[in-house]
Protein backbone atom coordinates (compact mmCIF):
# COMPACT_ATOMS: atom_id res chain seq x y z
CA UNK A 1 0.00 0.00 0.00
CA UNK A 2 1.16 3.55 -0.63
CA UNK A 3 0.57 5.86 2.44
CA UNK A 4 0.92 9.88 3.09
CA UNK A 5 0.83 12.51 6.14
CA UNK A 6 -0.05 15.95 6.86
CA UNK A 7 0.49 15.82 10.66
CA UNK A 8 0.13 18.83 11.78
CA UNK A 9 -2.62 21.36 9.86
CA UNK A 10 -4.31 24.14 11.79
CA UNK A 11 -7.86 23.63 12.22
CA UNK A 12 -10.80 25.67 12.29
CA UNK A 13 -14.30 25.21 12.48
CA UNK A 14 -17.93 25.14 13.75
CA UNK A 15 -19.79 22.47 15.75
CA UNK A 16 -23.13 23.09 16.25
CA UNK A 17 -24.68 20.73 18.94
CA UNK A 18 -28.72 21.18 18.80
CA UNK A 19 -29.55 24.54 18.34
CA UNK A 20 -26.05 26.05 19.75
CA UNK A 21 -22.53 26.51 18.28
CA UNK A 22 -19.16 26.35 19.45
CA UNK A 23 -16.34 27.93 17.45
CA UNK A 24 -13.09 25.15 17.57
CA UNK A 25 -9.69 25.51 16.41
CA UNK A 26 -6.62 22.65 17.11
CA UNK A 27 -4.48 20.53 15.21
CA UNK A 28 -5.65 17.82 12.71
CA UNK A 29 -3.72 15.00 11.40
CA UNK A 30 -4.75 13.97 7.57
CA UNK A 31 -3.59 10.73 6.22
CA UNK A 32 -4.39 8.82 3.18
CA UNK A 33 -4.10 5.22 2.75
CA UNK A 34 -4.23 3.83 -1.39
CA UNK A 35 -4.14 0.10 -1.12
CA UNK A 36 -4.95 -1.55 2.02
CA UNK A 37 -7.10 -4.56 0.25
CA UNK A 38 -3.49 -5.93 -0.58
CA UNK A 39 -3.32 -7.79 2.47
CA UNK A 40 -1.51 -11.50 2.17
CA UNK A 41 -3.65 -14.33 2.50
CA UNK A 42 -1.64 -15.15 5.72
CA UNK A 43 -2.39 -11.58 6.92
CA UNK A 44 -5.68 -10.84 8.80
CA UNK A 45 -5.03 -7.09 9.82
CA UNK A 46 -3.18 -3.81 11.04
CA UNK A 47 -2.35 -2.28 13.53
CA UNK A 48 -1.71 1.80 12.64
CA UNK A 49 -0.83 4.21 15.48
CA UNK A 50 -0.54 8.08 14.75
CA UNK A 51 0.70 10.27 17.54
CA UNK A 52 1.63 14.06 17.85
CA UNK A 53 3.46 14.58 20.50
CA UNK A 54 4.05 17.68 23.53
CA UNK A 55 7.82 18.21 22.16
CA UNK A 56 6.62 19.05 18.06
CA UNK A 57 7.39 15.37 16.70
CA UNK A 58 5.12 13.04 15.03
CA UNK A 59 5.14 9.41 15.16
CA UNK A 60 3.38 7.14 12.63
CA UNK A 61 3.76 3.43 13.36
CA UNK A 62 1.94 0.85 11.43
CA UNK A 63 1.98 -3.21 11.61
CA UNK A 64 0.47 -6.09 9.72
CA UNK A 65 -0.88 -9.55 11.73
CA UNK A 66 -0.40 -12.71 10.27
CA UNK A 67 -2.37 -15.72 11.66
CA UNK A 68 -0.93 -16.45 14.57
CA UNK A 69 -1.02 -12.50 15.94
CA UNK A 70 2.58 -12.13 15.10
CA UNK A 71 4.23 -9.19 12.90
CA UNK A 72 4.75 -9.99 9.29
CA UNK A 73 5.68 -6.42 8.14
CA UNK A 74 6.09 -3.48 9.74
CA UNK A 75 7.52 0.42 9.23
CA UNK A 76 7.07 3.91 10.74
CA UNK A 77 7.70 7.32 10.58
CA UNK A 78 9.43 9.99 12.87
CA UNK A 79 8.90 13.77 12.10
CA UNK A 80 10.91 15.56 14.14
CA UNK A 81 9.59 19.86 14.68
CA UNK A 82 12.12 20.77 12.65
CA UNK A 83 13.82 18.75 9.38
CA UNK A 84 13.28 15.37 6.99
CA UNK A 85 11.24 12.77 8.41
CA UNK A 86 12.72 9.50 9.48
CA UNK A 87 11.46 6.13 8.31
CA UNK A 88 11.79 3.39 10.66
CA UNK A 89 12.69 0.46 10.06
CA UNK A 90 11.18 -3.11 11.67
CA UNK A 91 13.77 -3.27 14.36
CA UNK A 92 13.71 0.47 15.25
CA UNK A 93 10.68 0.32 17.42
CA UNK A 94 8.28 -1.85 19.55
CA UNK A 95 4.53 -1.92 20.41
CA UNK A 96 3.69 -4.29 23.39
CA UNK A 97 0.10 -4.79 24.13
CA UNK A 98 -0.19 -3.92 27.65
CA UNK A 99 -3.94 -4.34 28.54
CA UNK A 100 -7.12 -6.03 26.64
CA UNK A 101 -10.69 -5.00 25.95
CA UNK A 102 -13.27 -7.34 24.67
CA UNK A 103 -16.37 -6.12 22.91
CA UNK A 104 -19.34 -6.61 24.29
CA UNK A 105 -20.78 -6.73 21.16
CA UNK A 106 -18.74 -8.55 18.90
CA UNK A 107 -16.56 -10.36 21.46
CA UNK A 108 -13.39 -9.27 19.68
CA UNK A 109 -10.49 -9.09 21.85
CA UNK A 110 -8.63 -5.83 21.45
CA UNK A 111 -5.05 -4.15 22.54
CA UNK A 112 -6.29 -1.60 24.93
CA UNK A 113 -3.03 0.06 25.63
CA UNK A 114 0.46 -0.50 24.92
CA UNK A 115 4.16 0.59 25.35
CA UNK A 116 5.60 2.08 22.64
CA UNK A 117 9.76 2.39 22.12
CA UNK A 118 11.84 4.26 19.55
CA UNK A 119 15.50 3.91 20.98
CA UNK A 120 17.09 5.82 18.58
CA UNK A 121 14.72 8.39 19.18
CA UNK A 122 14.86 8.41 23.20
CA UNK A 123 11.02 7.47 22.85
CA UNK A 124 9.58 5.08 25.65
CA UNK A 125 5.81 6.28 25.89
CA UNK A 126 2.92 4.87 27.22
CA UNK A 127 -0.38 4.36 24.53
CA UNK A 128 -3.65 4.64 26.45
CA UNK A 129 -7.47 5.07 24.71
CA UNK A 130 -9.21 7.81 26.06
CA UNK A 131 -12.24 5.23 26.11
CA UNK A 132 -12.33 1.70 25.46
CA UNK A 133 -15.16 1.41 23.49
CA UNK A 134 -14.23 2.84 19.59
CA UNK A 135 -15.00 -0.40 18.38
CA UNK A 136 -16.55 0.79 14.66
CA UNK A 137 -19.88 -1.91 14.11
CA UNK A 138 -21.21 -1.72 11.03
CA UNK A 139 -25.13 -2.02 11.33
CA UNK A 140 -25.43 -3.58 7.54
CA UNK A 141 -22.99 -6.05 7.25
CA UNK A 142 -22.63 -7.01 10.88
CA UNK A 143 -18.91 -9.01 9.88
CA UNK A 144 -17.39 -5.80 9.57
CA UNK A 145 -15.77 -4.08 12.75
CA UNK A 146 -12.91 -2.64 14.09
CA UNK A 147 -11.40 -0.59 16.44
CA UNK A 148 -10.30 2.80 16.03
CA UNK A 149 -10.28 6.05 18.25
CA UNK A 150 -8.39 8.55 20.39
CA UNK A 151 -5.18 8.08 22.43
CA UNK A 152 -3.26 9.49 24.78
CA UNK A 153 0.16 9.53 24.61
CA UNK A 154 2.06 9.44 28.51
CA UNK A 155 5.37 8.61 29.68
CA UNK A 156 6.49 5.60 31.89
CA UNK A 157 5.77 8.02 34.81
CA UNK A 158 2.09 8.51 33.75
CA UNK A 159 3.21 12.43 32.32
CA UNK A 160 1.03 13.88 29.61
CA UNK A 161 3.10 13.73 26.26
CA UNK A 162 0.57 13.71 23.71
CA UNK A 163 -2.46 12.66 22.19
CA UNK A 164 -2.98 10.74 19.27
CA UNK A 165 -5.24 8.13 16.89
CA UNK A 166 -5.09 4.47 16.82
CA UNK A 167 -6.89 1.87 14.35
CA UNK A 168 -6.76 -1.87 14.74
CA UNK A 169 -8.07 -4.08 12.42
CA UNK A 170 -9.21 -7.73 11.95
CA UNK A 171 -9.42 -8.68 15.55
CA UNK A 172 -12.04 -11.10 16.26
CA UNK A 173 -13.57 -14.18 14.58
CA UNK A 174 -13.96 -13.58 10.97
CA UNK A 175 -13.21 -10.33 10.84
CA UNK A 176 -10.78 -10.05 8.49
CA UNK A 177 -10.91 -6.10 7.17
CA UNK A 178 -13.12 -6.30 3.80
CA UNK A 179 -11.32 -3.30 2.16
Amino acid sequence: SLYYSFTRLATTGTLTLDDTSYAVSGTSWMDQEIGSNQLDRAQVGRDWFSLQLDDGRDLMLYALRDSTGGVSWAGGTLVPREGAPEYLARDAFTVTATEHWESPQTRAPYPSRWRVTVRAAGLDLDVVPTLADQENRSALATRLFYWEGAVQVRDRAGRARGRGYVELTGYGTGARPAF
